[in-house]
């Protein structure tokens, strides 16, 4: 059975024992714990992701993980979760910065388009000065 759940429904050591070795290479942790979601399959945690809001209906995709001994193919049920997630939760707009040029196509496959600097919020910062800024823009019904 696969399940989302806060990452603050459980305590910041779970957190960062879930990362485990990189959980010192992430920035903003704080941050992440707050917005950050477990993707649980029969109650292990074996994905996250963290949507950090922007606006009322803007989100920054600010990760994206897979636990080192998930299948690779799983980044797309991910994928599905997220975009489930997003649609359930009336988020209109997800950018996510992409700095890895081997992720394009996996995100053109999952409706996310290049944008322009200019038609992205004042608000976001690129974590790296290389890559570009994407984004999902979803018509949401609630």
């Amino acid at each position: 059975m696969l399940e989302v759940t806060r990452a603050t429904e459980y305590d910041l050591e779970t957190f960062t024992t879930f990362f485990g070795e990189h959980a010192n290479q992430l920035t903003e942790q704080q941050q992440l714990y707050t917005y950050g979601h477990y993707v649980e399959i029969h109650h292990e945690k074996k994905g996250f992701f963290a949507l950090v809001p922007v606006d009322n209906h803007t989100y920054w995709l600010r990760t994206l993980y897979l636990t080192p001994d998930m299948n690779p193919n799983f980044i797309l049920t991910l994928f599905e979760v997220l975009h489930a997630y997003i649609e359930e939760n009336g988020m209109e707009n997800v950018y996510v910065h992409c700095h890895q040029p081997a992720l394009r196509t996996l995100l053109e496959a999952q409706q996310f388009t290049e944008v322009d600097d200019a038609a992205v919020p004042q608000q976001l910062e690129a974590p790296v000065d290389i890559g570009g800024w994407w984004k999902l823009c979803q018509n949401v019904k609630k």
